[in-house]
């Protein structure tokens, strides 16, 4: 599958980058001045900003000026939010900006990129920020406007990283689902959120009660395959 030009660029810097990690640090750290004269334009600072996710150490190597470019970067353009995570003082603040970048995009237009949701969930190893990118998709899916963008955001956020979902986070899902007709009433949730509902079991066993959960329920109903041992 031919890869789009954004998508080249981003995956060229980023080997790249890695390559010769070492070297750049050194040379920017021999003559910063030089290397910190940024451009304003967001086409480039994109790239940039996308590096610097990848290679955060080297955003400290920048002068005052050029760290306030990237900076306004990071909070002003919907690539330079997805990747600016090291302009924030801690990782919630970056959870609730990525938060903020859904849900003031209600549109078909903002969708993300395969490779940033992988660059967002890879952002930190740990357990809490694993729960709170599971929360990030969750709201992701529930913002669709179409039924086809749920189908397809489904496809992309949900069903690859239900493995990682669990107790806590497969509930606010199944809440988020219970906010939005374009996610609940399109024909492909039915067999979506039978996937939800394997993980479910998988969790709870019999334990979780759905009654709350009157649209999810109902979409679990009309699988052929329910119901499972799981609370009625």
């Amino acid at each position: 599958m031919a890869l789009s030009l954004p998508k080249l660029s981003e995956l060229l810097i980023d080997i790249i980058g890695k390559r010769n990690f070492d070297r750049i640090k050194e040379t920017i750290s021999t003559d910063r001045d030089y290397y910190s004269n940024v451009s304003a334009l967001d086409t480039i600072l994109n790239h940039l900003v996308f590096y610097l996710g990848k290679n955060p150490s080297i955003f400290d190597l920048l002068s005052g000026d050029a760290k306030l470019k990237i900076q306004h970067n990071a909070q002003t353009t919907n690539t330079g939010k997805i990747y600016g995570w090291f302009i924030w003082e801690n990782l919630e603040k970056y959870y609730e900006n990525i938060l903020l970048l859904i849900n003031s995009n209600p549109t078909t237009k903002f969708n993300f990129k395969d490779i940033q949701l992988q660059f967002i969930l890879e952002v930190s190893d740990t357990s809490e920020w694993q729960k709170l990118f599971c929360n990030i998709v969750s709201t992701y899916y529930s913002k669709s406007v179409l039924f086809n963008q749920a189908d397809l955001r489904f496809e992309q956020a949900i069903l690859p990283n239900l493995k990682i979902f669990d107790a806590e986070t497969i509930k606010f899902l199944i809440e988020c689902i219970e906010t939005n007709d374009q996610v609940y009433f399109r024909s492909q949730a039915v067999a979506d959120h039978h996937q939800i509902y394997l993980r479910l079991v998988e969790i709870y066993g019999d334990k979780f009660d759905l009654t709350p959960y009157k649209r999810f329920k109902t979409n679990l109903e009309d699988h052929e395959q329910y119901p499972n041992p799981i609370s009625q």
